[in-house]
């Protein structure tokens, strides 16, 4: 269940780097000293039903903390909710993919071989990015993705790298 909650402080964390360089260090401040209480007595009434009440609790406290933070940084920002949902969307696509297919792919698994199922998740994870980047790359993405495959004279000379970057060309092209 704590792992639910990663997506949300990972949000919290870039709008409170966005806050800090806008210079809104102050408001950022204001509004973590306002959660901490509501954190901590969230914890203590939830702790009498058991570790997975106070995993859900956590859960819901890091997503209203990502949504104070987020409000302040889209204010700093100048955007609005739907500016900031149309941006984390391939992201939270292809997190749920990943999610998806770990799923599917450990529950046939033995539960003793920890190595093994670490190696055959890590492969589907890995499986499921490089699908999502050969086909499923946002147009948005492709001029940043083809300024990093040009850094590299090496990566440059490689027949596949070669074909995907026509690939991402060809994206580009349709996307105008």
């Amino acid at each position: 269940t704590m792992v639910i909650a990663v997506p949300f402080s990972m949000v919290a964390s870039l709008s409170a780097t966005i806050c800090n360089v806008k210079g809104r260090v102050g408001m950022r401040l204001l509004q973590q000293v306002l959660l901490c209480p509501i954190m901590w007595a969230a914890v203590w009434f939830a702790a009498p039903w058991g570790l997975l009440t106070i995993a859900g609790a956590s859960v819901i406290l890091q997503a209203v903390r990502m949504i104070a933070f987020q409000s302040l940084a889209q204010k700093a920002l100048g955007i609005g909710w739907r500016e900031f949902l149309a941006a984390m969307r391939p992201g939270t696509q292809l997190g749920a993919f990943v999610a998806v297919s770990v799923f599917v792919v450990s529950h046939g698994l033995p539960q003793g071989s920890h190595l093994l199922r670490v190696a055959v998740e890590v492969a589907a994870a890995s499986a499921v990015c490089i699908i999502w980047s050969m086909w499923c790359v946002p147009s948005q993405l492709v001029p940043l993705i083809l300024k990093v495959l040009g850094f590299n004279a090496l990566l440059n000379r490689s027949p596949l790298l070669s074909w995907y970057k026509c690939r991402l060309v060809a994206k580009m092209a349709a996307a105008a």
